[in-house]
């Protein structure tokens, strides 16, 4: 049977949980792939767990959901496509796993907890597989490799099939950011507010807060505070002005509860190399 005969009929777009089992079925078929998903409270928490013989591959749908959203004729398409990307990552070698595709992504401890809390339901000792660094109470830095089409989190396991140092593995991820992000950064400033908008790629805006000491101190102002609601919104703001920090806790925290791709609520302040959840004074 095709399997544009087994896409809903409904016209109304999917959600993200609809279009995540439809993913995971299609590439069960397609790939012969024992595939799992480990839900979260949103789509930015969920993962696509695919084995394939002794390995496990942590994928994020974000990128495909959102093409999804802005096309939905084209949902065939998309899940198509997928399957080959599927197909690549199954052939992939030590070669295929380069340096230069390692980005650093931020992540709650909420992720932390979901993630850790589903491999020990699978058996594994996540201490063992997972790769994360604490930055700032709720906030985490992980890892993905990616490329054009597809990105795949970062774990021991991965990165010892690729061949590369842990020790190595974060001024890779921040020169990667550097280099990918060079001349694709915009700042969006609203006087009457006091707020900034940092704009980058929708996808990798949030992971912008590693580059607050380096490329972005001279567009923001000193000390900046900043909200990272989800992964694709990054504000920053001047630490004085008590009514633009109360727009941007609002504004965060409105985003953050209507995005599937959540990070965090709170308000965190950049000072003197160190990030910190915002206490005001």
């Amino acid at each position: 049977m095709p399997f544009s005969n087994n896409l809903p009929n409904q016209p109304e777009l999917l959600n993200w949980q609809q279009f995540a089992e439809l993913f995971a079925e299609q590439t069960r078929r397609d790939c012969g792939a024992e595939v799992s998903i480990e839900w979260g409270e949103d789509l930015e928490n969920t993962t696509l767990l695919v084995e394939i013989g002794n390995g496990r591959h942590s994928l994020y749908l974000g990128n495909q959901y959102a093409l999804y959203c802005q096309e939905p004729a084209d949902l065939e398409a998309i899940l198509a496509h997928n399957s080959q990307i599927m197909r690549q990552i199954m052939m992939l070698n030590d070669a295929a796993l380069h340096h230069d595709n390692i980005m650093p992504v931020i992540k709650s401890t909420a992720w932390l907890d979901e993630m850790a809390q589903s491999m020990r339901s699978n058996g594994d000792n996540p201490d063992e597989i997972l790769i994360y660094e604490p930055l700032a109470e709720n906030l985490l830095l992980a890892y993905v490799f990616k490329n054009e089409t597809f990105s795949i989190s970062l774990d021991r396991l991965l990165l010892a099939q690729a061949g590369i140092s842990e020790a190595e593995l974060q001024q890779t991820a921040l020169d990667n950011l550097s280099r990918y992000s060079k001349g694709q950064i915009q700042i969006a400033s609203d006087p009457q507010s006091g707020l900034n908008q940092i704009l980058f790629d929708g996808t990798y805006d949030a992971s912008l807060i590693l580059l607050l000491g380096g490329v972005l101190a001279k567009h923001l102002p000193d000390n900046p505070v900043f909200a990272l609601p989800t992964r694709d919104a990054l504000f920053a703001c001047s630490p004085d002005n008590p009514a633009t920090l109360d727009k941007l806790q609002q504004l965060a925290a409105e985003i953050y509860a209507d995005s599937p791709y959540a990070i965090s609520p709170y308000l965190y302040q950049y000072h003197n190399g160190e990030i910190s959840l915002f206490q005001p004074h």
